[in-house]
């Protein structure tokens, strides 16, 4: 597996090196690391990158579908990880395990630990996600996780995520039409994953892939997103109209079934 790693950046810096030492140092490296600098006030300089400064901010599914594109030939699986985010060692190692990776898998991807204001550490998203029949997510959250296990998933965070890369430009790539100044997005990543799924493709999430997020305020200014209705409601707007109704995906009761019971074990 020759994986590339595509980190988007927008006026954050001061935290970017955290995210690309610890892809450095994993245990399977990465063959590539390419930062998509979305118009930040200043040029990132980064030698053991391949950087590309873009002259204005377009958001982030820009910034990674840009990323994609720059991959070097023979690239096999581009992973997506935030700016502020993490991983632990053996977190690639973990996703591009080969007794998961089948013809038929189009993406793996781990749990998300975020670090609030205090500093301690809880966990965003450790449990196998689903979209029901209104394109809703939802974790499984009465889903006693055992680690030992992968979880077939119908929804992965972007900040944690392996891909394939001929399958990510099979689909279209990530629609543009959610991206936002200041490195926002919304419903970008649950579009990717829909698409993954209408073209026959699975996904699988292992808990023990792990990120840590620490959730910086500058660049995508989170207390600013939370507050702004007006892009939410657009994202949600042009998520619906796009998808509804989802009529290959299962109801609600049997999806939640389907979760709990396809559950590979490692051999």
């Amino acid at each position: 597996m020759n994986i590339t790693a595509v980190i988007g950046t927008y006026n954050r810096q001061h935290v970017l090196n955290r995210a690309i030492f610890s892809l450095i140092n994993q245990t399977v490296p990465v063959k590539q690391i390419i930062v998509i600098n979305d118009g930040s006030k200043d040029p990132v300089e980064q030698p053991l990158c391949k950087v590309v400064n873009l002259p204005k901010n377009v958001g982030l599914p820009f910034a990674r579908n840009i990323g994609a594109k720059l991959t070097r030939e023979g690239t096999t699986h581009v992973y997506w990880m935030d700016d502020d985010c993490e991983l632990d060692p053996n977190c690639l190692k973990i996703l591009s395990s080969s007794e998961i990776w089948k013809d038929d898998v189009a993406a793996t991807g781990g749990s998300v630990w975020e670090t609030p204001p205090e500093k301690r550490y809880r966990i965003l998203t450790d449990k196998p996600m689903m979209i029901d029949s209104q394109g809703v997510v939802y974790d499984c959250g009465g889903l006693n996780v055992d680690e030992s296990r992968w979880y077939l998933a119908d929804h992965l965070r972007g900040g944690n995520m392996l891909f394939r890369k001929d399958v990510f430009f099979e689909v279209g790539m990530l629609d543009e039409a959610y991206a936002d100044v200041q490195g926002r997005s919304f419903k970008d990543e649950t579009d990717l994953c829909l698409k993954f799924k209408k073209a026959g493709y699975k996904m699988f999430f292992n808990p023990t892939a792990k990120a840590r997020h620490y959730r910086e305020k500058i660049g995508g200014v989170w207390e600013k997103f939370g507050s702004d209705v007006h892009f939410i409601r657009e994202s949600e707007a042009y998520f619906h109209n796009k998808w509804r109704p989802l009529h290959y995906l299962s109801d609600w009761s049997k999806q939640v079934e389907r979760m709990f019971e396809e559950v590979i074990k490692p051999q």
